[in-house]
C-alpha cells in the first residue's frame, strides 16, 4: 500500500516538472548536478494501472473484513472496526447481527451486548430488544426499552417507547402469573415502581397480586398511594371497600362456576333452570331469546346499548326469581340474541343494586346482603 502511494507521488512530480524517461535503454543517463546514474531497467507505470491496483487493494482489505463476519469470527472484525470506526463496517456488523439473531439468537445476543460495550447504538438496542422478545424473555427487553427511553431524543419517541414497555410488562406480568411465579411477579412489578413511582398502573398490579396473595395489609399500603391517582382512584377504592367488606358477615353465600375469566351461576326463572354469566356492567338481566318460548312481554323494540353495537331487545317480567335461598317476585329481564355455548344469558346489575355484594374471585363465592 505504501509502495503505490510512493509510486503515485513519483509521477505526480514527474509529470509536474516535465521530468522523462529515455526511450532508448541502451543509453546511460546521468544527472546533470550530482553525475549519478540513472538506471535504465525502471520504467514509468500508468497512472491507469495505480489507480486500479490501488483499487483492488481497498477491496481485498474490505472483503478481509466481511470474511471474518462470514467465518462468524465476529470479535476479530469487531476489533477492526473499533480500530477505525468506519462507518461501512458498523453497517456490516448491524447486518450480520440482524441475520444471526434469526439463525441463532443466543449467540446474537452475546455479539450484540460485546459492540455495545464498545458503544452506544440505538439500532442494535432496538434489534437486541426485538431478539429477547422472541425469546419470550420480556425482563430483559424491559431492561433494554427502559435503556432507550432513557436516552429519547424527543416527546414523541418517549410517547412510543412508553406504550411498547407498558406493553412488554403486561407480557411479562402474564408470564409469571401463568407460571404462578408470584415471588418472581412481586420483585418485578416493585422494580417498576421504583423505576417510575407517578406510574400507577405497577401499583394497581402490586396491589391485585397482594389481595390475590391474601396479603391484606400490604394490599391497602399500596392501595392507599393511589388515593389521587387519575386513572385509578376509584378502582382502588372499590378495592380497599371489598377488603372491609371480607370481615364482615353475608346473610347469602352462592357457590360459581368459572366460565373464562367471568363466573356463572344457576337461576331459577319461573321455574326453569338458567345459567347466568355475571355482569355488573350490564343495566338489566339479559336471557337468549333462544333459550326461552313464552315469556310476558311489557315493551317491545328495546334497544340496548352494548360494547360492541346497539341491538334490538324485549323487555318481560318474570313472575319468580330464585337463586340459591334468594327469591324474587316480579323481575325484569331483557330479551334478545345471545349466543354462548353453555351461557344462557347475564346477570345484570338490576339484579345486584337489591343488595350489598361482594364477589370473592378466589374462592368463586358470591356474597350478598339485603340493603
Amino acid at each position: 500500500m505504501i509502495l503505490i502511494f510512493v509510486l503515485i507521488l513519483a509521477l505526480f512530480s514527474m509529470e509536474y516538472f516535465s521530468i522523462t524517461l529515455p526511450k532508448d535503454n541502451n543509453i546511460t543517463t546521468h544527472n546533470t548536478k550530482y553525475d549519478v546514474p540513472i538506471s535504465p531497467t525502471i520504467k514509468s507505470i500508468p497512472i491507469e494501472q495505480v489507480k486500479k491496483e490501488f483499487k483492488e487493494e481497498v477491496q481485498n482489505t474490505s472483503l478481509s473484513f466481511t470474511g471474518l463476519l462470514l467465518e462468524d469470527k465476529f470479535e476479530e472484525a469487531l476489533a477492526l472496526y473499533v480500530e477505525d470506526n468506519d462507518v461501512v463496517k458498523k453497517r456490516h456488523i448491524e447486518n450480520y447481527l440482524a441475520v444471526l439473531s434469526k439463525k441463532n439468537p443466543k449467540l446474537a445476543l452475546q455479539y450484540m451486548q460485546m459492540f455495545l460495550e464498545e458503544e452506544a447504538n440505538a439500532k442494535i438496542v432496538k434489534l437486541m430488544a426485538e431478539t429477547y422478545i422472541k425469546e419470550g424473555d420480556f425482563e430483559n427487553a424491559i431492561g433494554l426499552m427502559i435503556q432507550a427511553k432513557d436516552d429519547y431524543v424527543s416527546e414523541e419517541e418517549d410517547k412510543r417507547l412508553s406504550t411498547k414497555l407498558r406493553d412488554l410488562a403486561v407480557k411479562n406480568i402474564d408470564s409469571y402469573l401463568s407460571k404462578k411465579q408470584y415471588t418472581q411477579l412481586q420483585a418485578f412489578l416493585e422494580q417498576m415502581i421504583d423505576y417510575d413511582d407517578s406510574e400507577g398502573f405497577y401499583k394497581m398490579r402490586l396491589a391485585e397480586l397482594y389481595m390475590q396473595l391474601e396479603k391484606d395489609e400490604e394490599t391497602r399500603e399500596v392501595l392507599n398511594t393511589l388515593e389521587y391517582d387519575e386513572t385509578y382512584a376509584l378502582k382502588a377504592k372499590n378495592l380497599l371497600d371489598s377488603l372491609d367488606e371480607d370481615d364482615e358477615e353475608y346473610e347469602y353465600a352462592i357457590a360459581l362456576q368459572q366460565y373464562g375469566s367471568h363466573f356463572v351461576v344457576n337461576v331459577f326463572l319461573d321455574g326453569r333452570e338458567f345459567r347466568l354469566m355475571l355482569d355488573t356492567g350490564a343495566s338489566f338481566t339479559l336471557l337468549d331469546e333462544a333459550k326461552v318460548s313464552s315469556l310476558d312481554v311489557v315493551k317491545e323494540n328495546l334497544v340496548l346499548q352494548t360494547a360492541g353495537n346497539n341491538i334490538s331487545a324485549k323487555l318481560a317480567n318474570i313472575r319468580t326469581m330464585e337463586i340459591g335461598e334468594i327469591k324474587l317476585s316480579n323481575f325484569k329481564v331483557t330479551v334478545a340474541s345471545f349466543p354462548r355455548k353453555t351461557i344462557d344469558g347475564l346477570l345484570g346489575m338490576n339484579f345486584f343494586k337489591r343488595f350489598k355484594f361482594f364477589i370473592d374471585q378466589e374462592k368463586s363465592i358470591l356474597y350478598l346482603d339485603r340493603k
